[in-house]
């Protein structure tokens, strides 16, 4: 497995387990905390290079060319 792969599980699986950890131990105002919570997990859907935000209106992407099977 690639190390990049390793890395993203890796990571996945710490922030669940904090997760788990901060929402077990939580007092008080839980919305708040939830809110709180999808708003920065939700950063890291935000693409990270905006020089590649292109919209492409009617236009054909180049399709990837066909491996060879035989």
């Amino acid at each position: 497995m690639r190390p990049g792969t390793v890395a993203l599980v890796l990571a996945a699986a710490t922030a669940h387990a904090v997760w788990n950890i901060a929402s077990k131990y939580k007092r008080g105002n839980t919305f708040l905390f939830v809110w709180a919570y999808t708003c920065a997990s939700a950063l890291l859907c935000v693409p990270r290079q905006p020089e590649n935000w292109t919209i492409s209106w009617g236009q054909r992407q180049k399709s990837p060319p066909i491996a060879n099977t035989r």
